[in-house]
């Protein structure tokens, strides 16, 4: 296999996320719990797929489920478990932040002019407004892990933090939405599990 700059972004965005994950931890030993497995592995996934999904999915293919939610549910899940609601915050703020620098990195690549771009590339105009949309959803994740960070212990998951998750979310698929169609659009959407 050949890497690409998109390979080595994706890896680079697991590396950042992993990061994070293992700043929230206090000690060693919380990196046991199923919670934070479930989150590392949730992202090797991510990143796996990223790295080795090429082909478009078929237009009958069910739609995927975004990573963003599926990082919530399937870490609330494990979280309620192993007792550590705060440690799925942190994993689903990581998660989001993972999947904005994979958008942002990935569409840098695609806009019209740079030596990455395809033929149907994004043009300047709209690389503009992806980057005020990413701005955006960047303040939005920030504002999620500021929640996360002030979240008093012993609390219930605060419900911000899922709405804010949504909102970017929502600012995710408006730049997928901006890009045109292309063999490395349908792999970041594999990637991100944004909309089709």
């Amino acid at each position: 296999m050949h890497w690409t700059p998109k390979h080595w972004i994706v890896l680079g965005g697991l590396v950042g996320a992993i990061g994070l994950q293992l700043a929230s931890i206090t000690t060693w030993g919380e990196a046991c719990r199923p919670a934070f497995v479930a989150g590392v592995l949730l992202q090797v996934a991510t990143v796996l797929r990223a790295i080795y999904t090429d082909a478009p999915a078929p237009p009958d293919a069910p739609p995927k489920l975004p990573l963003i939610l599926l990082a919530v549910a399937l870490t609330g899940m494990l979280g309620c478990a192993s007792g550590g609601p705060r440690h799925v915050a942190v994993v689903s703020v990581s998660s989001a932040h993972a999947v904005l620098a994979t958008v942002q990195d990935t569409e840098a690549l695609l806009v019209c002019g740079t030596a990455s771009a395809p033929p149907a590339c994004v043009p300047v105009e709209a690389h503009k407004a992806n980057a005020a949309t990413l701005a955006q959803a960047f303040d939005l994740d920030a504002a999620a892990a500021s929640q996360v960070r002030q979240w008093p212990a012993g609390q219930a998951y605060p419900p911000v933090v899922v709405s804010l998750l949504a909102q970017i979310h929502a600012l995710v698929d408006q730049v997928l939405a901006r890009i045109p169609e292309s063999p490395q659009r349908q792999t970041l959407v594999a990637a991100v599990g944004g909309a089709q």
